[in-house]
């Protein structure tokens, strides 16, 4: 078979065509990877050099937080050794107040370190930085307990007169307080409340919201409180002297925050500050479930006013000497002690408790009338001094003549009102059979004080004095 020339020239132009177009192919391929190679390498400069500026940034950092507690570790240890000149040296304001202040804590510490167990450890805490701005969370120790300040302070440039003498040392300076240094906003949700709080406040608003939504649920299991409504709790950076619900009906709870003074480092929210809480929050609760106040000077007042006390006992864990209610509360169990609050009238006495006992004689029920007592003895010295005769004498059993008399020359004496504490009942039983209580009562303040002995006696139901 003949083959034609052209046709096999033909063949080898189309293989070589056929072969061109592969390596074309092949290049093409190869550029999209390259190019990715280019933008990896591109992006991993980039990545490389923000690293190597967050880790210089971090540094800076670092170093700024270091020389910051190098300043306020330098404070701490002139306080330690009594040295007012370098600890004076690093406060600086433009307030003459302020430096007075700092002068004054001096000298309160170098009291301290004689009068008290006090160890200024300097350890630092916390320490924040923005700017030329800084905050240090300082350590102390008094009597085994820990405890913070939380101090603020201001970087300064140095400073040169004109003459090119240094004024002031570049560095940072201990200066007033800065409420608006107080960390970002948050808030944390505990049935029934809300707490908002800024970020230096967390160990504290914690603390807090734990123990108000714990009392709570005590509380209203005893007292049948019903629906509560959402409780709005702000801890500020503020100097009111307390805390406080916010006017009208709002429940809005506004806490001071401990760190603008020193505050405990492993309980911040410390007893003291537990009991303003805890007192707040009963009274609050207790004016839900009964908003009729109880009048005056009728044992109904005492007693709504004893199962708020007898609550902040329950809530803090401390003796609030609340031993009517406590008593009822042992004898008969703590629903009664809501009874007493739904169904003892805005007016009633003493006599009232029997129904809601159920007993009929008072003297046999195995009820604690110390804190009573010594209520119905304050108020008849401020029945005196408001020439409330009426209210006066119905605290009194008349019925002996010479009981009478004595009594009328106390109240037309009118002394001022003094503090009655009665510790002791010893139970007796007068000649005509009724119920009788010798009552121990200590009259006074502090350490100042004088005994008396002062008769009751149980006439329907409710104790009068006869003495």
């Amino acid at each position: 078979m003949v083959k034609l020339d052209w046709e096999i020239e033909s063949d080898r132009v189309a293989e070589h065509e056929h072969q061109e177009d592969e390596k074309e192919r092949k290049s093409r391929g190869r550029k999209p990877l390259r190019l990715l190679l280019v933008i990896l390498i591109f992006l991993g400069l980039i990545a490389a050099a923000v690293f190597l500026v967050q880790q210089r940034l971090r540094q800076i950092s670092e170093w700024e937080q270091e020389l910051l507690s190098q300043t306020s570790e330098a404070e701490v240890a002139a306080l330690r050794f009594g040295d007012r000149q370098a600890y004076m040296a690093l406060q600086r304001s433009a307030s003459d107040e302020w430096l007075a202040s700092q002068s004054a804590l001096f000298d309160t510490y170098q009291s301290k370190k004689v009068s008290s167990d006090i160890q200024l450890t300097g350890r630092v805490i916390d320490v924040a930085i923005d700017g030329s701005r800084g905050r240090v969370q300082v350590e102390e120790i008094e009597q085994g307990t820990p405890y913070i300040n939380t101090w603020f302070y201001w970087y300064y440039e140095e400073e040169k007169d004109e003459e090119g003498r240094t004024l002031v040392t570049s560095g940072w300076y201990h200066v007033p307080p800065d409420y608006t240094f107080w960390g970002d906003l948050a808030t944390i949700q505990r049935d029934p409340f809300v707490v908002r709080y800024h970020e230096l406040d967390e160990p504290f608003a914690r603390q807090l919201a734990e123990k108000l939504s714990q009392w709570t649920q005590f509380a209203c299991d005893i007292i049948a409180c019903g629906d509560l409504p959402l409780v709005t709790v702000d801890v500020t950076p503020n100097n009111l002297p307390s805390m406080r619900w916010t006017t009208g009906n709002a429940w809005q709870l506004v806490v001071p925050s401990p760190y603008i003074h020193r505050a405990r480092h492993d309980q911040p929210f410390d007893q003291t500050l537990q009991i303003e809480a805890a007192t707040l929050l009963a009274e609050r609760l207790v004016e839900h479930v009964v908003p009729q106040p109880a009048e005056y000077p009728h044992d109904a007042f005492y007693i709504r006013s004893a199962v708020v006390s007898w609550l902040v006992g329950q809530f803090v864990q401390v003796n609030t000497n609340t031993h009517l209610v406590q008593s009822i509360a042992d004898n008969y169990g703590t629903q009664v002690v809501g009874r007493l609050l739904t169904e003892l009238p805005a007016n009633a006495n003493m006599d009232a408790l029997a129904g809601i006992l159920g007993v009929n004689d008072l003297a046999a029920a195995n009820i604690d009338w110390r804190d009573l007592l010594s209520w119905r003895l304050v108020t008849e010295d401020e029945l005196i001094s408001h020439g409330d005769e009426a209210n006066w004498a119905a605290l009194h059993d008349f019925t002996d003549p010479d009981v009478m008399a004595r009594s009328y020359e106390r109240y037309n004496a009118n002394l001022p009102p003094q503090n009655y504490m009665v510790t002791e009942l010893q139970p007796q039983t007068s000649e005509t059979g009724a119920p009788e209580v010798l009552a121990i009562v200590y009259v006074g303040e502090d350490n100042v004080f004088q005994e008396q002995r002062i008769l009751f006696r149980l006439v329907n139901n409710i104790w009068l004095r006869a003495s």
